[in-house]
């Protein structure tokens, strides 16, 4: 009997991770995946295309089904359409108008909308009906399993964990991140709605001590007072709030020894971890064994000579825009910081210069770059990375992707975030300076020793950041049954 398992995804990042789940997942006679896109993140729309481009079954962040694509047809859904206030005045006055009223609204009223939304009323309303929403959903599709790409306090994961359990469920956290609240504390530190200043954050801190944090000499409180208050509450809240995946799920599938280390670390159970290796691994196997093939193909398709060594870089996201800024970074703006670095890429000589955007933003808007000396691939990362011969990025989980096919790393941490995961691995070059960056550049790209030298501790390092046996998808299928068959056992 074909067994229905549900993948539910709340943003991007997590989407990625998911979509390999939903292929390995549709290639079997067992089962039949189901994607639930439960939040309007950015490129919701993208991703939805892509998984009915893949002939996947969805539904959509209103609940409503989406058809595949007919073959040959890569046509994107369409936008959902405006309603409310705004499509109200949208009919009955001028555009200009319209959009004045919206910048009014949104910039007069974010103190109230801000405080509203943060208040304890608010999120208990919220969660309690997200819990009685996600039962009916849950009992309308009867999935014999639940998959989550991340499980963190600021989505409502827990209520999916908490949801499908009730229901005898087994619910899984297929995690794509090594996350114990370091970012979040970062991007946190400027940030009034995380600080202990506002009176009810440090009652809501005295009551609950683990949802607060002493990051660089300030106290933060994971979430604002009124979040905290209803998760604790409704018994949604994790025994770690920092850390991701801390919850109920009654499995979290991680790729690495190394990611075991790191979580049992920052304090989740060990029992909870279990080994299957990231679903993406499959993909690096593939492409690793492809290799030349592939990067000759990749060449040609960018007008670009064959016998040249490869340089990759992962732009990193804008986080600029977020509340108090990033003050530590040496940048005002992302087009400022996207050319610096772009321009610091281009002025290697003898090599290949390929980038890669990052998901939130589109090839349409970044190909100016490609006039200052480089060139953009559209292929997924996971695909690219074995074809390189030196990976540059920022503070990126595809840092992974990178050791476990023995690539040297450029970690340029050109936010500041301080991420301590890829420290201690010596294939990573680290360095969070302009200056230092284009040194790394220059000296990896020129000194062939040297360049040896690292890759060869990327190589000592690699069996402890990845699988590529190409079995993963096969693990991945045998922890799934084994907790149905658990769960119908006990039923």
């Amino acid at each position: 009997m074909t067994k229905r398992a549900l993948l539910v995804v709340h943003i991007n990042t997590f989407f990625i991770e998911m979509f390999n789940a939903g292929l390995i997942l549709n290639d079997s006679p067992d089962y039949q995946p189901v994607f639930y896109f439960s939040m309007a993140y950015p490129t919701v729309q993208k991703d939805i295309a892509r998984c009915q481009a893949a002939g996947l079954e969805v539904i959509d962040f209103q609940g409503r089904p989406v058809a595949p694509l007919a073959p040959g047809n890569p046509t994107s859904p369409s936008a959902p359409a405006v309603t409310g206030w705004k499509a109200v005045l949208k009919d009955r006055l001028p555009e200009q108008l319209v959009k004045w009223i919206s910048s009014l609204n949104s910039s007069r009223h974010r103190f109230v909308y801000q405080w509203r939304r943060s208040s304890l009323l608010y999120q208990y309303r919220l969660l309690k009906n997200r819990q009685q929403e996600l039962e009916d959903f849950l009992l309308r599709q009867k999935p014999d399993i639940l998959l989550l790409g991340g499980h963190m306090v600021g989505y409502d994961s827990a209520v999916y964990i908490q949801a499908a359990q009730r229901l005898n469920i087994p619910a899984v956290i297929v995690s794509s991140t090594m996350d114990n609240g370091q970012s979040q504390a970062e991007s946190y530190f400027p940030d009034p709605k995380h600080s202990l200043r506002p009176l009810m954050n440090r009652f809501a801190g005295w009551l609950y001590p683990h949802w607060v944090r002493d990051w660089r000499g300030k106290k933060l409180i994971r979430m604002p007072w009124g979040r905290v208050l209803a998760m604790e509450w409704l018994r949604l809240a994790p025994p770690l709030p920092w850390v991701a995946g801390s919850g109920d799920a009654d499995a979290i599938a991680v790729e690495s020894a190394e990611m075991v280390r790191f979580y049992t670390e920052a304090g989740l159970p060990r029992e909870q971890l279990l080994i299957t290796g990231s679903l993406t691994d499959d993909i690096l196997a593939v492409a690793t064994q492809e290799a030349a093939a592939r990067k000759a193909a990749l060449c040609r398709e960018l007008g670009l000579p064959d016998d040249r060594p490869m340089l990759l870089s992962a732009l990193p996201p804008d986080t600029l825009y977020m509340a108090g800024g990033r003050p530590q970074c040496d940048f005002q703006t992302y087009p400022a910081l996207v050319e610096f670095w772009v321009r610091s890429l281009a002025a290697v000589q003898n090599w290949n210069i390929i980038v890669l955007l990052h998901p939130s933003v589109s090839y349409e808007e970044m190909r100016y770059i490609e006039e200052w000396g480089v060139k953009i691939a559209r292929q997924p990362t996971a695909e690219v990375v074995p074809l390189c011969d030196l990976y540059v990025t920022s503070v990126s989980s595809t840092i992974r992707w990178a050791i476990a096919c023995s690539k040297p790393a450029v970690n340029y941490d050109v936010y500041r975030y301080y991420y301590e995961g890829f420290m201690h691995v010596k294939g990573v070059l680290y360095t969070e300076e302009q200056t230092g960056f284009q040194e790394l550049l220059r000296r990896l790209t020129t000194d062939s020793a040297f360049l040896q030298q690292t890759a060869e501790a990327q190589a000592q390092a690699a069996p402890d950041w990845g699988f590529l046996d190409g079995r993963t998808g096969q693990r991945m299928l045998e922890l799934l049954d084994s907790l149905i068959e658990k769960y119908n056992s006990e039923a």
